[in-house]
């Protein structure tokens, strides 16, 4: 599976760790790009713990990734979200999958509002925690 992660902090990059050990392609998203600028420069993602090893997710664009993804994973801060949401909104399809982690208060309600002003109904998932746990070295 493609999957597009909209963060790349301690959490975004754990859970694309996670998800290129379990063998999917995993695109990253940093909103401002300082976050994948390792990736923009090909050097790999490194993880120590449970899931150790190298891995190397793809630094996009949000459009790229997307129109790329199948799913697409929301993990940001939530002093980000809203704008996040407001940026995604417009590219999503009844094609994608949505995960919010952690769910940020009414994040969920928020996009399925947008995205149905649309016409669009998307299947949306909000979690109250992280899949994965991590912090930058």
């Amino acid at each position: 599976m493609k999957i597009a992660i909209v963060g790349a902090g301690a959490i975004g990059l754990g859970l694309a760790a996670l998800c290129e050990h379990l063998g999917h392609t995993v695109l990253v998203v940093s909103p401002s790009g300082a976050s994948t600028a390792f990736l923009v420069k090909g050097e790999p993602l490194e993880a120590v713990g449970t899931v150790a090893g190298s891995f190397r997710p793809r630094a996009a664009s949000l459009e790229t990734a997307l129109g790329e993804a199948e799913l697409v994973v929301l993990a940001v801060p939530a002093n980000a979200m809203g704008r996040l949401i407001g940026a995604a909104a417009p590219l999503l399809t009844p094609d994608h999958d949505v995960i919010i982690s952690s769910h940020s208060s009414f994040a969920a309600l928020v996009l399925r509002r947008r995205l149905a002003a649309r016409g669009l109904k998307v299947p949306i998932a909000a979690w109250s925690t992280t899949l994965a746990t991590g912090r930058r070295l």
